[in-house]
């Protein structure tokens, strides 16, 4: 009987490792001096390559039903069929946050504490946006409400890639303790990760998981094979864009008018037409006119 061809996933990523590594550092060796909106650009379009077609990925800000907005973001990973983008003055983009289902911080360079800060910053800005919408938005797929504030599933999965040099990687995981000692759980990053470098998350029950409200400890990946630790990276990526829950923004609410239009009325006491006049305006409440 011969032999049926199989593809295995995981055969996949064990060969493609390697190339998926070297490919994003050649792309990112050609911008070496430039601003780092080249290498911006390359690790959305690495990250796009590499995640589900219904997800688009961008950058610019995320705001809530409320009006309230995140700082400007390198990387933002939204659902396309659900997410309209607002375009403002100077190419700006505002997404909805009940879209959005990541954001990272690209940093060439962590030579310090302030830096990580200021990434830490930026990103607590979007995981601080209220996804309920004032407890009005819905996962449609599920008929869930979402609820960031204790659902996992619920929040914005957040990152922050360095692409190049990096304080030692305990100097790293002191940084983000102190910040999640200061902030409750569902404002705390995802992970961090630097190219060639390490991975840091943290551990549940379960082993390692990005998930903070689980999370015992912080877990550190470094010293290990660069590959692994890139498609470890993919992995936790992909499957947290997949299960992060969405919902539709609310139209009505998005475009309603702060200062309605003056509204003025033809009424149709004896109208010009011959078919009768449909049941429900007849029985309208006396005293309507």
């Amino acid at each position: 009987m011969p032999q049926k061809n199989k593809f295995l996933v995981s055969d996949w990523v064990k060969e493609n490792g390697k190339r998926l590594r070297l490919e994003l550092k050649e792309k990112l060796i050609q911008h070496p001096g430039e601003a780092g909106s080249a290498r911006e650009v390359v690790l959305r379009e690495f990250i796009q390559k590499n995640i589900p077609q219904k997800f688009g990925v961008d950058t610019g800000f995320v705001f809530d039903s409320k009006g309230d907005t995140s700082k400007q973001t390198d990387l933002i990973v939204y659902d396309k069929e659900v997410c309209p983008s607002f375009s403002a003055v100077g190419d700006k983009k505002f997404f909805p946050c009940e879209a959005v289902v990541a954001a990272a911080e690209i940093k060439s360079n962590i030579l310090n504490k302030s830096s990580l800060r200021s990434a830490f910053n930026n990103l607590r800005s979007i995981k601080s946006l209220d996804r309920s919408a004032s407890q009005n938005a819905i996962d449609m797929l599920r008929g869930e409400h979402i609820d960031n504030i204790s659902n996992h599933l619920h929040q914005v999965f957040t990152i922050i890639f360095v692409i190049n040099r990096s304080i030692p990687t305990w100097e790293v995981s002191k940084a983000l303790f102190e910040e999640n000692y200061d902030n409750a759980r569902h404002l705390w990053p995802n992970m961090i990760f630097n190219l060639d470098h390490y991975l840091i998350t943290y551990a549940c029950e379960r082993g390692h998981c990005p998930n903070p409200m689980d999370a015992l400890s912080i877990a550190n990946f470094d010293e290990q094979d660069p590959d692994r630790i890139l498609l470890t990276f993919l992995s936790m990526i992909v499957k947290a864009i997949v299960v992060t829950r969405t919902s539709s923004p609310n139209y009505h609410q998005l475009f309603e008018s702060s200062t309605p239009l003056i509204r003025k009325e033809i009424e149709f006491k004896n109208p010009p037409i011959t078919n009768p006049i449909p049941d429900h305006l007849l029985k309208r409440p006396k005293g309507y006119d």
